[in-house]
């Protein structure tokens, strides 16, 4: 959907120039209006005359805020024709009391006037650093406005609005629709005109722009069209500013109704239906008499039976109209069928387009509404909102807190704009902290709470407080529910056992507006109606017992995830009711009377759902402490706080972890003897957390530690799985020898228990091996391909992500870059999803080494320092070794060797293995030899090179060692040792499977065979080459290859070549 720009009514009926002439000549009628009107002198009122005509003549020349200052004048030249226009109907008496008031109208025109001559000397700059504090100072001046209409009790809108544009029409000679003042005369409203009782379009209008299309659409090619614009309540008027509002009668906030004005003043509307336009605002018309005397005021209309006249008026003119909160008519049962017959015959009228605005989710029936339907409005999207909110507060967009505001509010509009109000004055996040504390009490707007547009709260009591409500008090009851449930429910009979009719309780939240269906079928509340019904209206408590009865039971469910049958059916189920389990349960604390114990236990439960998943927080587990202590249960406390660090060890948070594993054991060893299984749980997770910070030798002397308490503890899952876990730390040791037994042995225990995660686990682990090992890399994916489907299986997504993160390392291995990079992107997706900040990491580490690969550096380095920054979030000391290296590698390919060796001696000093400081050893080997310092780099080469040999599982460095001891050979001109280092590096880079490492080996040896004058060993090596690099999709390469085959057969021996430049 597209975001539609802030719209101004005035933009759209006629330009800035027009309406500063309009203000001009408005001017200079003034005092021959006052004549006219026969006003005896009074000081008030000369007092003003002066101030309002400087306002008109300082509009020229504003340089900021122009807009702004045009309205600010206009307004002010209205109310002051109004004022004129109510004296003269009075006789011209002007009392003390009038006199009073007029000198309290002068002052605030004075401080508009001075405000307008400000913007005019503003400079550039200046403008820049003031625009937050003008927004306040303009929304200030606004409201003085209002105040003022109080004041003088300008009430009537039809009063100001028609005597406003008699004035329009004596200065203009026309109507701003382009109407003549004699077609005006002669209209069929004998002078009432439509267009001048439109309140103004919503000058902030974000979103929507597809229900307006549609509507504009039905209206312009389906003439008559009947349309209705359905709304939950509180999805406020927050386009169409507050001071308006009030002016004009729109008091709800509905953004159904802004809706409907965008829609009046669209051009292609204003020019279809041009003055005939109009706007009727239902609210307070609670009866069918109501409803007629509101149309029949609006239109001027007065004597017997009006509703006739009324469809006399319509039938003899094209007109558009709207029938605003329309629901206050329509909701009263005993009357409704009045009132849509009513509604039906004015539908009949061909003449006549209608378009209804009301809350709730219901049409009102016997009307022939116009396809296709509007889809009832509901919240804004959140880059809506966040528009929306900037308009109005004038705040930074990139704000840190905006969006935990504004979902807080689910960036329910009426709440934005008041919450906005509120952020003119206070940040976000001081915002975000009153508002748990404050809730919907905050977000009332001024002093006089009168209106549903002032106060949130008033306008959740409004529909709270409707005939529908009040005549289903199940309604209430299940309202009362739901409002403690984030995510709502579909499990009605379940939840509220106790309403008999619970399905039609909902229907009538559903019809009222105060419930909305979501995309997953619940039925749900938003967050603002929620705050305020859990604070004014809480549940029955027997109500409760069935709430917290049904959420139980769906925590139960969670603690069969670990096995793994049913685990991906489980998931699913209990994912939708995350929130909604940790509200219920949180609640359950504080209620006197319930078993502790027991709700306690449902929290731990939903550890391994948090777990596997990513969902969830740590608020209930917390509490679930907080009370396990209070009631003196020791064990229930070491199960909570363990709970909480399996979370933050899942999350990749090692500090909140080890602390939380620390205590738990603590808590443990001071029990009795019973509690060895779990002793040995935090002990092998205190190692994973090494393991995860790359220590691998600390995390295998806790894992050993562990299997230990396990044996006592007679606890063989628990032992298999400090089996794989030491399993996955000898891997990263490159002890393959020993990994293996200890994953045989883990799977036989899980097969003898049907513990199928724990399978999948071995599953993983036994593809990683022969990953890491390159071996066979076809066996490698089939394993871990298959371990991938079976982690989808459980719902375990940190397990899938690790599945999908190896294969992509398998093709970046074999050169399958496309493939490479598709399924890191799907790894890192998952990652985010559970909060894994490791995998993350590495994922961003592998598309870098893809990215050398396509000798993209820009790409590698981007990913790398990425990965780098992950790793050091979560001190991973031996992924930040490697990025730095890596990027000391892409400094070399720039040829910037002054900072490839700063970066290789950096990656130096922060390596703690003697391997990895042979690495970057050899980086800087590489530095000099591309210097010339050929002796030099010979020497470390040599240094080197027996540390990868002896460690046995250093393959590749070593090979790339070999071949460029045979790039140096070939410098100092020894080609036949050169070939020896090439032959025996091809030989490792194909035990490796490293196909351009292979590649560029032959290229080395082709250019030696072709300086001994074996031309057609050349021809062999070359054909093989570009065999791989096809293979590795290197077209820059291959293509070298092909002119070098080429040049073979002129039969022309180089001892340079192109090649020389590359590698």
């Amino acid at each position: 959907m597209s975001v539609a720009q802030p719209r101004v009514v005035s933009d759209i009926v006629r330009s800035q120039r027009d309406r500063k002439a309009i203000l001009i000549q408005a001017k200079s009628g003034l005092q021959s209006l006052c004549n006219l009107a026969a006003l005896a002198p009074a000081p008030g009122l000369s007092l003003c005359f002066p101030i309002v005509i400087s306002i008109i003549e300082s509009i020229d020349g504003t340089n900021s805020n122009q807009e702004e200052c045009l309205r600010l004048a206009e307004r002010a030249t209205e109310i002051f024709y109004a004022i004129i226009n109510q004296t003269a109907e009075r006789g011209g008496t002007i009392t003390m009391g009038l006199n009073h008031s007029l000198n309290r109208l002068a002052e605030i025109l004075e401080t508009i006037k001075l405000f307008i001559i400000q913007q005019k000397k503003r400079k550039y700059i200046s403008k820049m650093w003031t625009h937050g504090g003008d927004t306040y100072v303009i929304m200030q001046l606004n409201i003085q406005l209002d105040n003022a209409m109080a004041l003088f009790e300008l009430k009537s809108h039809i009063a100001i609005q028609r005597k406003l544009e008699v004035l329009r029409l004596l200065v203009e000679g026309r109507s701003a629709d382009g109407t003549t003042s004699e077609e005006l005369r002669t209209s069929p409203a004998n002078g009432a005109i439509g267009s001048a009782f439109l309140p103004p379009a919503p000058s902030i209008f974000y979103g929507r722009q597809e229900s307006v299309d549609i509507i504009v659409d039905n209206i312009i090619l389906q003439e008559p069209a009947r349309v209705v614009v359905l709304g939950t309540g509180g999805v406020g008027k927050v386009r169409l500013p507050l001071c308006h509002a009030r002016v004009y009668g729109t008091s709800d906030g509905g953004h159904e109704t802004s809706l409907s004005l965008v829609v009046l003043h669209h051009p292609k509307i204003v020019e279809s239906f041009k003055s005939n336009r109009w706007f009727i605002q239902c609210e307070g018309a609670t009866t069918p008499q109501g409803l007629v005397s509101a149309i029949a005021n609006r239109l001027e209309l007065s004597g017997d039976k009006l509703f006739d006249r009324i469809i006399l008026f319509f039938e003899s003119q094209r007109t558009a109209l709207v029938l605003d909160n329309f629901e206050t008519s329509w909701e009263t049962a005993e009357t409704r069928p009045e009132i849509e017959s009513m509604l039906s015959r004015l539908a009949a009228i061909k003449t006549l387009t209608l378009l209804v605005t009301m809350r709730g989710s219901e049409r009102p029936i016997g009307t022939a509404w116009t396809r296709p339907f509007v889809a009832p409005l509901t919240t804004l999207d959140l880059a809506d909102a966040r528009l929306t909110f900037v308009a109005i507060s004038g705040g930074p967009e990139d704000d840190p807190y905006l969006e935990k505001l504004l979902n807080a509010l689910d960036n329910l509009p009426l709440a934005i704009t008041l919450m906005a109000n509120l952020a003119q004055s206070e940040t976000p996040m001081v915002l975000l902290k009153r508002w748990y504390s404050e809730n919907t009490a905050m977000l009332t707007r001024g002093p006089r709470v009168e209106d549903r547009l002032s106060s949130l709260e008033i306008s959740i009591a409004i529909s709270l407080d409707g005939p529908r409500m009040r005549q289903n008090p199940e309604a209430n009851f299940l309202l009362r529910i739901l409002a403690l449930l984030p995510q709502g429910s579909k499990d009605l009979e379940e939840i509220a056992p106790d309403i008999p009719n619970v399905h039609k309780a909902a229907t009538v939240l559903k019809q009222v507006g105060l419930a909305h269906v979501d995309g997953l079928g619940s039925l749900r509340v938003l967050a603002p109606v929620r705050k305020f019904i859990v604070k004014n209206y809480p549940p029955d408590p027997g109500n409760w017992k069935a709430v917290q009865k049904h959420f139980e039971t769906l925590a139960r469910m969670s603690s069969e995830i670990e096995r793994g049958m049913d685990g991906q059916a489980i998931v699913e189920r209990l994912s939708p009711q995350t929130s909604n389990m940790q509200a219920v349960f949180e609640r359950s604390l504080d209620i006197d009377g319930v078993d502790f114990p027991r709700v306690i236990r449902a929290t731990i439960d939903l550890t391994d759902l948090f777990k596997y998943t990513g969902l969830g927080s740590l608020t209930a587990l917390i509490k679930s402490s907080q009370k396990a202590e209070a009631i003196g249960d020791m064990a229930l406390l070491a199960d909570c706080i363990r709970s909480q660090a399996e979370i933050h060890y899942s999350r990749s948070s090692r500090e909140l972890a080890t602390a939380g594993f620390e205590k738990a054991l603590r808590l443990y060893r001071e029990m009795d003897g019973e509690h060895l299984s779990a002793q040995g749980r935090c002990t092998m997770m205190l190692g994973m957390v090494e393991s995860q910070a790359g220590n691998y030798k600390e995390a295998i002397v806790y894992i050993e530690l562990a299997i230990e308490l396990h044996r006592r503890g007679k606890d063989v899952i628990g032992e298999a799985d400090c089996l794989v876990r030491l399993a996955q730390n000898v891997i990263c040791q490159q002890k393959y020898a020993v990994a293996i037994p200890c994953v045989s042995a883990a799977i036989r225990i899980y097969q003898n228990h049907t513990y199928l995660r724990g399978q999948a686990r071995c599953k993983w682990l036994l593809g990683v091996i022969s990953q890491e090992r390159r071996v066979d890399y076809t066996d490698a994916s089939e394993t871990v391909a298959d371990a991938a489907l079976a982690y989808r299986f459980l719902g375990d997504v940190t397990g899938e992500a690790n599945c999908l993160r190896i294969l992509g390392r398998i093709s970046l291995q074999t050169a399958k870059y496309g493939d490479a990079i598709q399924r890191l992107q799907t790894a890192m997706t998952l990652y985010r999803k559970v909060k894994r900040v490791y995998g993350e990491a590495d994922c961003y580490q592998a598309q870098g080494e893809v990215y050398m690969g396509r000798r993209n550096e820009i790409a590698a380095e981007m990913n790398f320092k990425r990965a780098r920054e992950l790793y050091s979030e979560i001190k991973h000391r031996g992924g930040k070794v490697f990025c730095t290296r890596a990027l000391g590698d892409i400094a070399f390919r720039r040829r910037n060797y002054a900072e490839a060796k700063q970066i290789y001696e950096q990656a130096m000093a922060m390596s703690r293995t003697h391997i990895d400081k042979c690495r970057a050893e050899f980086g800087i080997a590489n530095v000099a030899l591309a210097l010339d310092e050929d002796l030099r780099a010979r020497d470390l080469y040599d240094k080197v090179l027996p540390v990868f040999q002896q460690h046995g599982h250093a393959v590749p460095d070593e090979a790339h060692t070999l071949k460029k001891l045979g790039d140096v050979a070939v410098k100092l001109g020894n080609d036949e040792q050169a070939k020896d280092q090439f032959e025996q590096a091809l030989v490792k880079f194909r035990v490796t499977g490293v196909v351009p490492a292979q590649a560029d080996c032959l290229v080395r040896l082709a250019e030696v065979a072709m300086r001994q004058s074996a031309l057609r060993e050349a021809i062999s090596r070359y054909e093989e080459a570009m065999e791989l690099y096809c293979e590795a999709e290197d077209e820059e390469r291959k293509t070298l290859c092909s002119k070098a085959l080429e040049e073979l057969k002129d039969v022309v021996p180089r001892t340079s070549h192109p090649w020389v430049r590359l590698l």
